[in-house]
Order: structure tokens, then sequence, then C-alpha cells
């Protein structure tokens, strides 16, 4: 059984990709628009926190209204 408090899933490129429903040559400019968070590269690739991906999104939808919010990493953490 997988502590999901202590236990990070980093993801690649195309596995945001996919998550999100676009094209990986999209995930740069979205980082970039800071419409994604920036990844991290531990191993030399670019790879995301899933956790981090899907706050992001949820984020995103909840303000999916007119003027909606920018997803950011939390300056905190």
């Amino acid at each position: 059984m997988r502590n999901k408090q202590t236990e990070k899933r980093l993801i690649g490129t195309m596995e945001v990709a996919e998550k999100i429903h676009c094209h990986p040559m999209s995930i740069p400019r979205m980082v970039k628009q800071k419409k994604l968070p920036p990844p991290v590269k531990p191993f030399g690739r670019n790879l995301w926190d899933e956790d981090e991906i899907d706050k992001c999104v949820e984020a995103r939808i909840a303000a999916s209204a007119p003027g909606a919010v920018r997803c950011r990493r939390d300056p905190r953490s």
C-alpha cells in the first residue's frame, strides 16, 4: 500500500499532455505562460509532481469563468 502523503509520483511531458488532453509540444508553452507549474529536473529530464498537475487542473476548472486565475506554484513550498 502506498502512502500518498509521503510518496510523490513524478510524471513526464507525455503523461502531462495525456492527462490534460493536449499535444506534448504545448506543455513548454503552457509552463512559459504560467498555465502549468514548472517542471523539476532531478534526472536531466522534465518531470512534474502528478498531484501538483491535478491541483492546477482543478483550480483552472474552478476558475473557468471570465477572468480565470492562472495556476502558479505555491511560493510557501
